[in-house]
């Protein structure tokens, strides 16, 4: 199963990603949207793509019987999810690695066993793609694949300067023709 995470107001988000999953012959009974977080008043917003990972995706994941993948909306396939779902965990959509960071939490395959641990664990707020980096480092699992295999659709965010939001919007488009 996939599991989309998405938030009000994205749905136009949403529909792309679905869009570019469908291209690969998978079936809408497969995907599935989950309506996360908005930033409430005592939450950080960074924090609420882990939170409904913890609260809303994660006791979904651990009752389907079949394999599991996490994505974020706004993230546009080149390569099926599917061709990646081996070992125990396998991070396969980002926006870049670092030689010390990774980022982009946009897609991320799990085994029943990774789903057990995670239901196990606490986990404090944090970034999500930070808390999935220390927790590969930690157990000594895969790191990401070294291309990702989608690109992140260029939207509006509220987020960071213009002149931040150019940078990175250039920088997400130099990824997309890289991988098409």
């Amino acid at each position: 199963m996939i599991y989309i995470l998405t938030i009000e107001g994205r749905e136009h988000l949403l529909k792309e990603t679905i869009d570019s999953l469908l291209k690969f012959n998978i079936s809408k009974d497969k995907i599935k949207p989950i309506i996360g977080f908005k930033k409430d008043g005592d939450k950080k917003k960074q924090c609420n793509s882990l939170r409904a990972f913890k609260e809303l995706i994660l006791p979904q994941m651990l009752e389907d019987e079949d394999e599991s993948i996490m994505i974020e909306d706004g993230s546009i396939f080149v390569r099926s999810p599917y061709d990646y779902c081996k070992g125990k965990i396998c991070w396969c959509g980002y926006i870049k690695l670092l030689s010390h960071y990774w980022i982009g939490f946009k897609c991320i395959y799990f085994s029943k066993e990774i789903l057990k641990d995670l239901s196990n664990k606490t986990i404090r707020p944090q970034f999500i793609d930070r808390f999935f980096r220390n927790y590969i480092l930690s157990n000594n699992l895969e790191k990401p694949t070294e291309q990702s295999i989608c690109y992140q659709l260029l939207y509006h965010r509220a987020n960071g300067t213009e002149k931040q939001r150019k940078t990175k919007d250039k920088y997400i488009e130099q990824q997309r023709k890289i991988l098409m």
